[in-house]
C-alpha cells in the first residue's frame, strides 16, 4: 500500500500479528492498564530487527500502545486519514 500511493522513504518492515510466548510470560499483567497486544507485538519486532534504532514512528487510527511508544507515536482521524499536520509531525519525530 505504502508504494502504491507513491508515498516518500522506505517502509523496512511491519510488525507481526501475535506476540511471542516469551513476551507474553514477561508481561506485567499486574498492570494491565499498561498492557497492549498491539504495544507488545511492536515492541517485540522493535527487539528482533532494530536493536539500535533511535527513530521510529508508529502511525495509527488506534491508540493501543505500550505507554514507551507515546512519544514516538502519531495518531490519525480513521475517517480522514493521514493529514497534513500528521505528516510534519512524523518528519518532526524522524528528525529529532
Amino acid at each position: 500500500m505504502w508504494q502504491n500511493r507513491g508515498l516518500p522513504g522506505k517502509l523496512i518492515g511491519i510488525t507481526p500479528n501475535t506476540v511471542s510466548d516469551k513476551l507474553l510470560l514477561n508481561a506485567d499483567l499486574d498492570h494491565m492498564e499498561r498492557f497492549s497486544i498491539r504495544g507488545m507485538e511492536i515492541k517485540e519486532w522493535l527487539e528482533k530487527h532494530c536493536k539500535d534504532v533511535s527513530h521510529y514512528v508508529i502511525i495509527d487510527d488506534m491508540d493501543n500502545f505500550l505507554p514507551d511508544h507515546q512519544p514516538y507515536f502519531v495518531q490519525t482521524n480513521p475517517e480522514v486519514g493521514i493529514t497534513n499536520d500528521d505528516v510534519k509531525k512524523v518528519v518532526r519525530l524522524l528528525n529529532t
